[in-house]
């Protein structure tokens, strides 16, 4: 299998990201994340700043990868959704009213971004 392939089924979750439910649900796997980063920070907070750097970088190689490919629904790609929601979620507290409120909240916003941003981007 060749890098980009592999590149590809990462950032689209296998292929979730092609339906409008995979987009809904594919940031729901940030949330095990979050508790795996809050555990690292924790730890070592070194350790958590030198894995976001990596992660980061790793992310931003595969996505250009991906955006390459010939034939390719940009819209598939899922996992800047699921890096929003760690982003935006990474000192919030654990409570499930404030998590729910904030991953509805996320997806307004995401929803609303297009023709928000529309008038200002032409």
């Amino acid at each position: 299998m060749s890098l980009t392939k592999v590149c590809f089924e990462v950032t689209t979750f296998h292929g979730l990201g092609k339906s409008w439910i995979g987009r809904i649900l594919a940031p729901v796997f940030a949330f095990p994340l979050l508790f795996l980063f809050r555990m690292f920070f924790e730890l070592d907070s070194n350790i958590f700043y030198w894995t976001v750097l990596a992660l980061s970088v790793l992310i931003f190689v595969m996505v250009t990868l991906v955006l390459r490919m010939p034939d390719f629904n940009r819209s598939s790609i899922v996992l800047d959704e699921t890096v929003g929601i760690m982003v935006s979620f990474i000192m919030i507290p654990f409570k499930f009213k404030l998590m729910l409120f904030g991953y509805i909240l996320f997806f307004i916003i995401n929803f609303l971004r297009y023709p928000l941003f529309k008038s200002f981007l032409g």
